[in-house]
């Protein structure tokens, strides 16, 4: 179930994901990127890094831009609250560059309360605030998304007026993420998306919808971003979240 977060917090926080799916017990997850940093709240069990569960993720965690395909493990009981950001927007609760949280998991303080209620999720945020947000940089991030990140760095140049330069660094302390890259992970979401609405479309059909040039194209970004290929995904994918999925035991996770 998503949620809003209120209207104080809508220019970072893009929604907040509530998940409890007990037949998630024991099964591996993939987790990939999608563009957006989130706090996760883990309720019931921890979360695991390794199938043998000998290393936990903390209770609540933040994590930034993440730009490869992560493996976790439930534990007795996939019960997890997720405030999903904005690419720009951990910035305004983190006092450090945010590439020094690529593909970083960092412990945060617990919320005092049950993090499943909206408002105390919005008072534990709103008192979290640590500063504004790179104004020129949230502009970019819409202009990649009303594009599904289809425009090429000159576009987002005469959009910003920025040089390419002053682009790639503020998207790398603001982001972690450069914009091509951040551009790239937006049309694979843009494919699930489609995907999702039309699933008996064929791959070429969707591929070209969500701005690729072909299926090949389509294939090898995709791979990139989720570890397993577009049909893998049709036939092994069980989605809990647009960038979370179960798979099913046809498939060879890592150990």
């Amino acid at each position: 179930m998503q949620v809003l977060p209120a209207p104080i917090l809508r220019r970072f926080i893009r929604h907040y994901l509530f998940l409890d799916c007990p037949e998630a017990w024991g099964s591996p997850l993939c987790f990939f990127p999608d563009g957006h940093p989130a706090v996760v709240f883990s309720m019931e069990s921890p979360l695991y890094q390794d199938q043998a569960k000998m290393h936990p993720f903390p209770r609540t965690f933040a994590y930034g831009a993440i730009t490869t395909p992560r493996y976790i493990y439930a534990g007795e009981r996939l019960t997890l609250a997720i405030a999903v950001f904005h690419p720009h927007g951990l910035s305004a609760f983190f006092n450090i560059p945010a590439s020094d949280l690529v593909d970083q998991f960092a412990p945060w303080p617990e919320v005092k309360g049950n993090p499943f209620d909206v408002n105390t999720l919005n008072a534990y945020f709103i008192s979290r605030m640590r500063g504004n947000v790179n104004s020129l940089v949230e502009q970019a991030v819409d202009f990649i998304a009303n594009n599904k990140g289809t425009n090429s760095v000159a576009q987002l140049m005469r959009h910003t007026g920025l040089s390419q330069r002053q682009i790639e660094r503020q998207f790398h302390e603001t982001i972690g993420l450069g914009p091509k890259r951040l551009g790239n992970i937006v049309r694979v979401s843009a494919f699930l998306k489609n995907l999702k609405q039309a699933p008996n479309d064929t791959l070429t059909s969707l591929a070209l919808d969500s701005g690729f040039f072909d299926q090949a194209h389509l294939i090898r970004e995709f791979k990139k971003t989720t570890g397993i290929t577009p049909l893998h995904y049709k036939r092994d994918a069980r989605p809990l979240a647009l960038n979370l999925i179960r798979l099913s035991g046809s498939y060879n996770f890592p150990a």
